[in-house]
């Protein structure tokens, strides 16, 4: 849940900040470039599908890999927000949480009455 959240917020603050640069989808997933702090950040999105559990990975390794980076992460993004003059972590708007829009729900102030947009 963790890293989901943090995944949000910094989606969040590269379109509060219009730092995209490029999309590109692959067979690996979503590749996305952005300028961040004057710097060229490219990462990989995968697709949504299951993947098969290996055997031979020590999960206990990779548990403690993803602590150490969660927080390494919540440093970086409590900078990047602070920079450009938000507060972090971000309030999210419990309307568009509630309507499943969660990336919205970052960018609306939580005392917005606006209702989300629908869809449909």
């Amino acid at each position: 849940a963790l890293s989901e959240r943090l995944c949000r917020e910094f989606q969040a603050y590269v379109i509060r900040t219009g730092s995209l640069n490029k999309v590109f989808v692959s067979i690996k997933g979503v590749y996305y470039s952005a300028k961040v702090a004057g710097q060229l950040v490219t990462w990989l999105s995968p697709h949504k599908f299951v993947q098969p559990i290996a055997d031979d990975v020590d999960y206990r390794v990779m548990a403690t890999f993803l602590e150490l980076h969660e927080t390494m992460l919540g440093f970086a993004m409590y900078k990047l927000y602070t920079d450009i003059g938000q507060v972090y972590p971000p309030v999210p708007n419990q309307r568009f949480l509630d309507a499943d829009a969660p990336i919205g729900a970052l960018l609306t102030p939580p005392d917005d009455d606006a209702a989300p947009v629908d869809a449909d």
